[in-house]
């Protein structure tokens, strides 16, 4: 008796909160603002318009890091692209001279990948449009 309440009430929960689910896929959040010299987020597939040309977080993300439930001997690291107007721009973490850099010029512009969230936390691999990146223009 006790077991079907608690199913009836979970699957009651799920009805009525599975609205919600679709309201916070990024398609549905605001561009960010892309002011030069501030930082800003953006999810996997998201564009915002900035001074030097559309942005956007674009293709595979490739995550080696080290999980969190983990002690790794190396800290792993994470490479992404992002579309910047015409050009594709792969920058990585952490900076690196031989595996990759977390800057490229674009222009007169310099972009620069400062974080990727969220953090792995197990070995099991994250989906694409689960990771936002934290980036911030410059100009040279």
């Amino acid at each position: 008796m006790k077991t079907n309440l608690i199913l009836g009430t979970v699957m009651i929960l799920a009805v009525l909160l599975s609205p919600a689910c679709e309201y916070f896929k990024p398609d549905n959040f605001p561009s960010p603002d892309c002011k030069i010299g501030t930082p800003f987020r953006l999810w996997h597939g998201q564009s915002t318009d900035c001074e030097e040309g559309n942005v956007t977080f674009t293709g595979d993300v490739q995550d080696s890091r080290c999980p969190t439930t983990v002690t790794c001997v190396w800290e792993g690291r994470v490479d992404v692209e992002v579309q910047v107007g015409n050009e594709l721009v792969k920058l990585g973490l952490p900076d690196d001279a031989q595996l990759g850099s977390s800057k490229a010029t674009v222009g007169d512009y310099e972009i620069e990948l400062l974080d990727v969230f969220p953090a792995p936390i197990t070995a099991d691999p994250i989906p694409n449009e689960s990771y936002r990146i934290k980036l911030v223009i410059k100009e040279l």
